[in-house]
């Protein structure tokens, strides 16, 4: 194997190996999902037409160990008429 595949071989294990340690556990995505789901109900009970947007890491997929939540909560149109 020349030089440069062993080198891209090593770097790229490591990089994996690194990765993988920042991506969260089993359960702590589910979790901070039930958070979401209950936050979101208890928007509707006060506005029920109101939506609750996830943008960011939320809503990509690509959230690390232990990173936040991003939520942008959309009330009805009509409650604010231009």
């Amino acid at each position: 194997m020349p030089r440069q595949a062993k080198f891209a071989a090593r770097l790229s294990q490591a990089l994996f190996d690194f990765v993988v340690q920042l991506l969260p556990p089993d359960g702590e995505l589910a979790i901070k999902d039930d958070v979401r789901l209950l936050l979101q109900r208890l928007l509707r009970t006060l506005q029920p037409d109101a939506v609750l947007l996830a943008f960011g890491s939320t809503a990509n997929g690509f959230s690390l160990r232990n990173s936040g939540r991003s939520f942008f909560f959309l009330p009805p149109l009509n409650l604010y008429p231009l």
